[in-house]
Protein backbone atom coordinates (compact mmCIF):
# COMPACT_ATOMS: atom_id res chain seq x y z
CA UNK A 1 0.00 0.00 0.00
CA UNK A 2 1.25 3.55 -0.85
CA UNK A 3 0.61 6.08 2.02
CA UNK A 4 1.54 9.12 0.88
CA UNK A 5 -0.99 10.84 1.33
CA UNK A 6 -1.74 11.42 -2.29
CA UNK A 7 -2.18 7.78 -3.49
CA UNK A 8 -5.49 6.98 -0.80
CA UNK A 9 -7.09 9.19 1.11
CA UNK A 10 -6.88 8.37 5.22
CA UNK A 11 -10.34 7.33 5.18
CA UNK A 12 -9.24 4.44 2.84
CA UNK A 13 -5.70 3.43 4.78
CA UNK A 14 -7.78 3.01 8.00
CA UNK A 15 -10.52 0.67 5.87
CA UNK A 16 -7.58 -0.97 4.10
CA UNK A 17 -5.50 -1.35 7.02
CA UNK A 18 -8.71 -2.89 9.49
CA UNK A 19 -9.99 -5.31 6.59
CA UNK A 20 -6.28 -6.48 5.76
CA UNK A 21 -4.62 -6.56 9.44
CA UNK A 22 -0.54 -6.53 10.06
CA UNK A 23 0.22 -10.24 8.27
CA UNK A 24 -1.07 -9.23 4.74
CA UNK A 25 -0.13 -5.28 4.61
CA UNK A 26 2.75 -4.13 3.20
CA UNK A 27 4.30 0.03 3.14
CA UNK A 28 5.78 0.59 -0.02
CA UNK A 29 6.79 4.59 -1.62
CA UNK A 30 5.81 5.11 -5.34
CA UNK A 31 9.07 7.34 -5.11
CA UNK A 32 9.70 8.67 -9.00
CA UNK A 33 12.68 10.07 -10.31
CA UNK A 34 11.87 13.51 -9.65
CA UNK A 35 11.56 13.19 -5.96
CA UNK A 36 14.38 15.21 -4.05
CA UNK A 37 14.46 17.76 -7.19
CA UNK A 38 13.37 21.13 -6.30
CA UNK A 39 9.44 22.03 -6.65
CA UNK A 40 8.64 22.81 -10.64
CA UNK A 41 8.79 20.73 -13.95
CA UNK A 42 10.78 18.24 -14.52
CA UNK A 43 11.20 15.57 -17.42
CA UNK A 44 10.52 12.23 -16.63
CA UNK A 45 11.87 10.17 -19.79
CA UNK A 46 9.51 11.94 -22.82
CA UNK A 47 6.92 13.48 -20.01
CA UNK A 48 7.00 16.74 -18.92
CA UNK A 49 5.95 16.35 -14.68
CA UNK A 50 5.29 18.86 -12.09
CA UNK A 51 6.97 18.22 -8.38
CA UNK A 52 4.69 19.99 -6.20
CA UNK A 53 5.83 21.99 -2.89
CA UNK A 54 4.40 18.99 -0.99
CA UNK A 55 5.72 16.13 -2.46
CA UNK A 56 3.26 15.33 -5.37
CA UNK A 57 3.98 14.56 -8.86
CA UNK A 58 1.42 15.53 -11.27
CA UNK A 59 1.52 15.25 -15.19
CA UNK A 60 2.29 18.66 -16.12
CA UNK A 61 -0.45 21.06 -16.30
CA UNK A 62 -2.60 18.48 -15.33
CA UNK A 63 -4.65 17.60 -12.13
CA UNK A 64 -3.39 13.81 -12.74
CA UNK A 65 -0.97 12.12 -10.26
CA UNK A 66 2.22 10.96 -11.84
CA UNK A 67 3.97 9.82 -8.64
CA UNK A 68 5.16 10.87 -5.13
CA UNK A 69 8.08 12.49 -4.21
CA UNK A 70 8.65 11.38 -0.86
CA UNK A 71 10.51 7.99 0.76
CA UNK A 72 9.12 5.90 3.38
CA UNK A 73 9.91 8.20 6.04
CA UNK A 74 7.01 10.47 5.13
CA UNK A 75 4.58 7.38 4.46
CA UNK A 76 5.72 5.21 7.80
CA UNK A 77 4.24 8.25 10.26
CA UNK A 78 1.51 9.18 7.77
CA UNK A 79 0.05 5.49 7.94
CA UNK A 80 0.58 5.06 12.25
CA UNK A 81 -1.33 8.56 11.78
CA UNK A 82 -4.32 7.73 9.77
CA UNK A 83 -4.67 4.68 11.74
CA UNK A 84 -4.19 4.80 14.44
CA UNK A 85 -1.51 2.33 14.52
CA UNK A 86 1.66 2.41 16.29
CA UNK A 87 5.08 3.93 14.48
CA UNK A 88 6.85 0.24 15.31
CA UNK A 89 3.84 -1.32 13.60
CA UNK A 90 3.97 0.90 10.46
CA UNK A 91 7.96 0.64 10.48
CA UNK A 92 7.67 -3.44 10.12
CA UNK A 93 4.95 -2.93 7.22
CA UNK A 94 7.72 -1.36 5.56
CA UNK A 95 10.97 -3.57 6.51
CA UNK A 96 9.49 -6.98 7.59
CA UNK A 97 6.37 -7.62 5.32
CA UNK A 98 8.35 -6.80 2.06
CA UNK A 99 11.00 -9.03 3.30
CA UNK A 100 8.45 -11.83 4.25
CA UNK A 101 6.59 -11.46 0.76
CA UNK A 102 9.78 -11.96 -1.20
CA UNK A 103 10.75 -14.58 0.82
CA UNK A 104 14.13 -13.10 2.26
CA UNK A 105 12.59 -13.10 5.93
CA UNK A 106 14.25 -16.36 7.32
CA UNK A 107 14.60 -15.48 10.81
CA UNK A 108 11.47 -14.66 13.39
CA UNK A 109 10.81 -10.81 13.71
CA UNK A 110 12.86 -8.65 16.07
CA UNK A 111 16.40 -7.03 16.40
CA UNK A 112 19.19 -10.15 15.43
CA UNK A 113 22.43 -9.15 14.55
CA UNK A 114 25.22 -11.80 13.97
CA UNK A 115 28.55 -11.40 13.43
CA UNK A 116 29.74 -11.74 10.30
CA UNK A 117 26.01 -11.69 8.45
CA UNK A 118 25.05 -8.24 6.36
CA UNK A 119 22.95 -6.26 8.20
CA UNK A 120 20.96 -2.74 7.44
CA UNK A 121 20.17 -0.20 9.81
CA UNK A 122 18.71 3.15 9.42
CA UNK A 123 18.44 5.22 12.60
CA UNK A 124 16.07 8.05 12.95
CA UNK A 125 14.08 9.86 14.89
CA UNK A 126 10.65 11.14 15.17
CA UNK A 127 8.39 14.48 16.33
CA UNK A 128 5.05 13.84 15.24
CA UNK A 129 4.54 17.60 15.45
CA UNK A 130 7.23 17.84 12.50
CA UNK A 131 5.59 14.80 10.21
CA UNK A 132 8.34 12.55 8.81
CA UNK A 133 10.81 10.29 10.33
CA UNK A 134 14.41 12.24 10.66
CA UNK A 135 16.91 9.70 9.41
CA UNK A 136 20.01 10.50 11.14
CA UNK A 137 22.46 7.53 10.00
CA UNK A 138 22.29 4.36 7.42
CA UNK A 139 24.65 1.29 8.59
CA UNK A 140 25.49 -0.63 5.52
CA UNK A 141 27.82 -3.67 5.47
CA UNK A 142 31.30 -2.14 5.70
CA UNK A 143 30.09 1.28 5.15
CA UNK A 144 27.89 4.23 7.17
CA UNK A 145 26.63 7.25 6.23
CA UNK A 146 25.16 10.06 8.74
CA UNK A 147 23.36 13.36 8.25
CA UNK A 148 22.68 14.82 5.09
CA UNK A 149 24.55 11.63 3.11
CA UNK A 150 22.25 9.31 4.95
CA UNK A 151 18.87 10.87 3.14
CA UNK A 152 20.94 10.77 -0.15
CA UNK A 153 22.42 6.87 0.20
CA UNK A 154 18.08 5.76 0.72
CA UNK A 155 16.81 8.21 -1.95
CA UNK A 156 19.49 6.50 -4.93
CA UNK A 157 19.22 3.39 -3.15
CA UNK A 158 22.93 2.69 -2.63
CA UNK A 159 24.20 -0.91 -0.87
Amino acid sequence: MIADGFHLPDAVLRAIARTKGADRLLLISDLSPAGGLPPGRHQWGRTAVELHADGRISLAGTPYLAGAGHLLNHSIPLFARATGWSLSEAVRLATESPERFLGLRTKPSGVEFATGEPCDVVVFSWNPAVGPLQIRAVYCPERFYDGAHANTVLRAGLR
